[in-house]
């Protein structure tokens, strides 16, 4: 679309789910936007999620916004503005999906590929397409250990712009969020602090030929796996990465190389990175996060969250939002692996994110540093995160959390058994749950060492 109307566009149904998707991942939308092409002026346009137009579409009964399908037809003209002809609510219209546009990395041509094959490939992640252009097998391992391959050797070719390589592979693996990464420090707005030992580390296990202090091998396995030979046909894959990164270890290691890397685990955080990711210009699945945001869109609405709307209510969630936000910047790494929010501090939260260049903006101006959304986590993550929010939250403003009966999750048949068995364990067990039932209660036993310090303290001392 063209920039200049990208804010007062309309997005239809089908994109505005995803786009709604992407925007709840921080980090990752604005490295996607920052880092690839034209798309990188979309941040200073200062793009948002048109709630509102969306809004008062679906108030006023009105099923396509006219002027905005005019701008789509002019950008797009081969490709329909909605997927159904008319308004599927009050006519018969039927469903009308279409074929997936795919870059293939092999020829850089744009490909048609059917819709249900595409589907099974991506989701099954063992059936394939075939480029009709230059008939190369296309499956998620190839695409995306191809899109890893073509960022190393964009960065062989020009070393001083790894800034999308390096994001990837220090922030893809949920750690984007702390200050400082196995070497790699963040600024407040997650860029880097010390890009030259990322640039060194990859240089390292690339071409150490042409590192300040060159040192032998001049050409590592890895970067003979990336460059073969022109009448070589190689079939590249995860598992021969996988093979050219372990003897390049060897080699770095043989010759006394590998103790000067910065990032010890920099292979496997490629790996993480870009392993199955099938879109060029994405480093997220879209397909998976939008999955995710339908269930948290079935929580926010169905019965256990009414009246969550009414304006009291929002109200008290958007204090409760900037007192989690608060701990998120005061969270010490190591002592509170993560803060869980509730559903209606996350609904303020993902509110907040639809609008990305105003809460980065926030986040670096009243928090000191970006804050990400991570809705990857696992359940049992989820409870212990829960549990642990929980207790900070307590120890922080003394009082309740959330409503959960945390004690019963807690104490599960394992953790009684092994408390029996090892009566250290058992006596931690006992003590965190008299924890959690303080905090599930609001109950105060003695006040916060803050008022301690601040009210007795200074009076025993004759302070006023």
């Amino acid at each position: 679309m063209p920039l200049s109307s990208v804010n007062g566009f309309d997005v239809h149904r089908d994109v505005a789910i995803i786009f709604h998707a992407h925007l709840l991942s921080p980090f990752r939308f604005y490295a996607d936007m920052s880092c690839r092409g034209p798309h990188s002026l979309l941040i200073d346009s200062k793009v948002f999620f048109p709630l509102e137009q969306l809004h008062h579409l679906i108030t006023h009964d009105i099923w396509s916004d006219a002027d905005s399908q005019r701008q789509w037809t002019k950008a797009f003209p081969t490709k329909p503005y909605q997927l159904w002809d008319a308004d599927p609510f009050t006519t018969a219209a039927p469903l009308q999906l279409q074929d997936v546009d795919i870059a293939c990395p092999f020829c850089n041509e744009v490909i048609p590929l059917d819709l249900t094959k595409f589907t099974l490939m991506h989701t099954r992640q063992k059936d394939h397409c075939s480029c009709p252009s230059c008939d190369k097998r296309l499956d998620v391992d190839r695409l995306s250990c191809e899109k890893l391959r073509r960022d190393l050797l964009s960065f062989l070719s020009s070393p001083t712009d790894i800034w999308y390589l390096c994001w990837r592979s220090c922030t893809d693996s949920n750690l984007g969020e702390y200050r400082q990464v196995k070497g790699v420090v963040f600024e407040s707005d997650g860029t880097f602090r010390r890009p030259e030992e990322v640039r060194y580390d990859l240089e390292l296990i690339l071409d150490p030929g042409n590192i300040p202090r060159p040192c032998k091998p001049t050409e590592t396995k890895l970067k003979i796996y990336l460059t073969p030979a022109p009448d070589c046909e190689r079939m590249f894959s995860w598992n021969g990465f996988f093979n050219a990164f372990r003897l390049t270890v060897g080699e770095l290691k043989a010759h006394m190389k590998w103790k000067y890397i910065h990032c010890r685990n920099i292979f496997g955080r490629l790996r993480v990175a870009y392993q199955g990711l099938i879109w060029r210009d994405l480093s997220i699945d879209l397909v998976a996060a939008a999955l995710r945001q339908r269930g948290f869109a079935d929580k926010i609405t169905g019965e256990d969250c009414n009246g969550i709307d009414s304006p009291m209510a929002l109200v008290h969630a958007i204090t409760r939002y900037h007192k989690f936000m608060l701990l998120k910047r005061d969270k010490v790494t190591g002592k509170i692996r993560k803060l869980v929010p509730t559903l209606d501090v996350d609904l303020c939260w993902h509110t907040h994110q639809l609008r990305p260049v105003e809460y980065r903006s926030w986040c670096k101006g009243q928090l000191g540093r970006l804050i990400n959304h991570d809705d990857t986590l696992s359940k049992d993550d989820l409870q212990e995160g829960l549990r642990d929010t929980t207790l900070a939250w307590y120890a922080a403003y003394r009082e309740r959390y959330t409503t959960n009966d945390l004690k019963k999750d807690y104490l599960t048949a394992w953790r009684k058994l092994a408390g029996l068995l090892v009566p250290l364990y058992g006596l931690y067990v006992l003590n965190k749950a008299r924890k959690l039932t303080q905090a599930q209660r609001g109950i105060i036993i003695r006040p916060p060492q803050k008022l301690i310090v601040s009210g007795c303290w200074r009076k025993q001392r004759g302070e006023t």
